[in-house]
């Protein structure tokens, strides 16, 4: 293979567009939570009124929830847990009609704490939870450096329901001054609980023991949930706030959990969003950064393809092979436009898979309808699935040079000139 013409080590390039965030990985943040307790709640009003910025109106029933989870990890953040108290305020709903909420107790571990008090919310403060069940009952507590609040939560049914997704809207006060507000989106099973203890400690902040809650409207459990973390951004409650992100954010939540490999990008190849799989297959593909090949030559047919992705009568491209410079499988990448209400502006989904180490089932014969003989088609399907010369010779019982004068002459009938058109056309043929 040659190797003259690779333009980096990933077919993304790393180029860091959101300049804000440093050295710090910059978002979205997917990332896979466990042990949610979820406690919705009616606080004092007096209490609601003095914990949120004055610029923000506060909703009419004082409400609000508290959360305590636990994070496995995921893009850019570190495994981490947290305690927090979010306030419902007006006039600033999610996509999906969920009241906004303004995030007034915040303890997050490690990392993941230092990073959102830089760039998402001054009131960030290192701390702790910890969850924990016995199959009916769970418990939990959290704080800075000991225990300010202790949970303990009853199920109230044997079955968990189906999942359901959402977007919180959250606000906060920006680490530079001023009001931020970000998105998350979720899918959860939530299991009916009831509170059967909610207790602060002596050692409970000022203002956690200030929203102690007057009444429990529900409460839930959730096992399992994964979350995406937007970008923060600065936010004006004259103004309010645009959805883009947050249809955005969902899109490629939407994408992740049905276990493709994608980005959305822009229609000059800034990267809008990159989600893990594809950050895996694409090694550490980040956001900010452009859509580029490894080798010159598949560039120029991946502009092609998104280029012609925009016209109105192509639904989808044909896929366009990139090949790697450490001899694996070529990625196989296809696209399809996505409009501006979803993204923000016009831009591209574009899917990636590996295809695997062999021939798919009877792709000879379809080879063969394209002109190549039995034994040149069997070659081609091989190559084409991404193996080598010399192991297609293995397995078909010929010479290398053999091997490689026939791959000439399927070249030529083909109308191509190396394995990564080869394997477009496999691609597609399967």
């Amino acid at each position: 293979m040659d190797k003259t013409n690779h333009i980096g080590p990933n077919p993304i390039h790393a180029a860091h567009g959101i300049a804000h965030f440093g050295e710090d990985p910059p978002p979205p943040y997917q990332i896979m939570t466990r042990d949610f307790l979820f406690l919705r709640a009616r606080f004092r009003r007096d209490a609601v009124r003095a914990a949120v910025p004055a610029e923000l109106e506060i909703a009419d029933e004082a409400t609000g929830f508290i959360g305590m989870l636990t994070s496995t990890g995921g893009w850019g953040l570190e495994p981490y847990s947290l305690l927090y108290v979010a306030l419902d305020v007006k006039h600033a709903a999610s996509a999906d009609g969920t009241p906004g909420l303004f995030r007034a107790v915040n303890y997050y571990s490690g990392q993941p704490g230092r990073l959102f008090r830089r760039h998402y919310n001054a009131r960030m403060e290192i701390g702790y939870s910890r969850q924990w069940n016995d199959g009916l009952t769970w418990y939990g507590e959290g704080g800075r450096d000991e225990p300010e609040v202790r949970i303990e939560l009853r199920r109230t049914g044997d079955d968990l329901p189906a999942p359901a997704s959402g977007i919180h809207h959250y606000l906060a006060d920006a680490p530079k001054g001023g009001l931020a507000h970000f998105y998350v989106t979720y899918t959860a099973q939530f299991g009916g609980a009831e509170v059967v203890d909610y207790a602060l400690t002596d050692a409970a902040a000022a203002m956690l023991k200030s929203l102690e809650p007057v009444e429990f409207l529900f409460s839930y459990y959730c096992p399992q949930t994964p979350l995406a973390i937007g970008e923060p951004h600065p936010y004006d409650p004259k103004t309010g706030a645009p959805d883009t992100e947050a249809h955005r954010l969902g899109l490629m939540d939407v994408i992740s959990r049905i276990g493709l490999a994608a980005a959305l990008a822009s229609r000059d190849g800034r990267l809008l969003f990159v989600n893990n799989k594809a950050r895996s297959l694409l090694a550490m593909a980040q956001v900010g950064g452009r859509l580029i090949a490894w080798r010159k030559e598949d560039q120029r047919q991946l502009d092609g393809v998104i280029a012609s992705t925009g016209n109105q009568d192509t639904l989808i491209s044909p896929p366009v092979a990139l090949v790697r410079p450490d001899n694996a499988l070529p990625v196989l990448a296809r696209a399809l436009p996505v409009s501006a209400a979803m993204a923000g502006e016009p831009a591209f989904l574009v899917l990636f898979n590996e295809p695997e180490a062999r021939p798919a089932k009877d792709i000879d014969k379809v080879l063969q309808v394209l002109g190549l003989t039995p034994a040149e088609a069997r070659l081609a399907a091989g190559i084409g699935a991404g193996r080598s010369v010399n192991d297609c010779a293995d397995h078909l019982a010929i010479t290398a040079n053999t091997a490689r004068s026939t791959l000439k002459v399927v070249y030529d009938k083909l109308g191509i000139s190396k394995q990564s058109e080869l394997a477009g056309i496999v691609a597609r043929l399967e």
